[in-house]
């Protein structure tokens, strides 16, 4: 039987694996590939047919997101790389917290309403799997790992990920273009490059 279905080919995924190679973590590697091969898709799929209005948008907006996400998983390896490494201390990099283990009634008011003494004792959070992309950045720029410009750009477009919440949206959803494409997929590229040399070079 004839196969009359349109075919979009891209590039086998082999070879954006290959991209990842200095990343050692295979499931991250293979979702980073799978992530990025999908991207390649729908440029194709946006080059090669008459798209338009809301689902040319759409496009557009699936590219932003799954350019962030590859973004948030390279720079999350790379941290977790330069923290083994000893190129950045955790405690000079991730946000202050503060912490109460013990506390006592002091006095009680009403029944709403008490007075107690606490101990707090000074930490810092934790580096962990599901770190914010906001605190990962952060780390970053603390640890002067890459420059402030490409953290400007990475959080320019982790804002624009983030309008992926349509409840909280004040005007249509049609802002994105393919001028913002091409900003991203410059940063992710230099995000890339940047996270390969601490990974490989930086000692």
């Amino acid at each position: 039987m004839e196969n009359n279905k349109l075919q979009i080919e891209v590039s086998d995924l082999d070879v954006f694996v290959q991209r990842f190679h200095f990343i050692k973590n295979e499931i991250l590697k293979s979702n980073l590939a799978i992530s990025m091969q999908y991207i390649a898709f729908l440029v194709k799929t946006e080059a090669e047919f008459e798209t338009t209005g809301a689902v040319e948008y759409s496009i557009f907006k699936n590219i932003i997101q799954y350019t962030a996400s590859v973004i948030e998983g390279v720079l999350h390896y790379g941290l977790e790389i330069a923290l083994a490494k000893g190129i950045v201390e955790e405690h000079r990099i991730m946000p202050k917290a503060e912490s109460f283990p013990e506390r006592k009634l002091l006095h009680q008011i009403d029944k709403l309403t008490k007075i107690e003494g606490v101990k707090s004792v000074k930490k810092h959070e934790k580096f962990k799997k599901n770190t914010q992309f906001k605190t990962v950045c952060d780390a970053y720029k603390k640890g002067k790992l890459i420059d402030n410009e490409l953290i400007k750009n990475i959080n320019d477009l982790r804002d624009k990920r983030n309008k992926i919440h349509l409840a909280g949206l004040t005007k249509v959803e049609n802002y994105y273009t393919k001028n913002d494409i091409n900003e991203a997929f410059e940063v992710v590229n230099k995000v890339i490059k940047e996270v390969e040399e601490i990974v490989l070079n930086k000692v």
